[in-house]
């Protein structure tokens, strides 16, 4: 559902076609391969778990850990964890250029868009 929000996220799926979400589902962005590992609905008590791996040839693999869990009444709270691995000289610059900081503001940036899209399917 990132077409939702996202701004200029256009993947290419490659399986299944009827989209890049789910378990198994494949598919590029520019330069990057993607795979969805994981994709559960909650579950007694359990939060929803949706896990990525991308590959960026002759840069990183990077796994994106998502948990969903319910906080409130009409809440959900994300919980988001990278794990960046270089492939390179390059790469190993780009994993180090995440900074604390960085992730924050980009976290900070996803809640706006998310909840401008939800805001707007009211």
């Amino acid at each position: 559902g990132e077409r939702a929000w996202a701004q200029g996220w256009n993947p290419t799926v490659l399986s299944p076609e009827s989209g890049p979400e789910g378990e198994g589902a494949v598919f590029t962005t520019p330069d990057t391969w993607w795979v969805c590992t994981e994709f559960s609905a909650p579950a007694a008590g359990r939060p929803a778990r949706i896990t990525y791996a991308h590959f960026t040839p002759d840069r990183d693999v990077t796994t994106i850990h998502i948990t969903l869990a319910q906080e409130g009444p009409g809440g959900t709270l994300a919980r988001v964890r990278y794990t960046w691995t270089g492939l390179s000289v390059e790469g190993n610059a780009f994993v180090e250029g995440h900074t604390p900081a960085g992730f924050e503001q980009d976290m900070r940036e996803w809640e706006d868009d998310l909840n401008a899209a939800l805001r707007r399917r009211m």
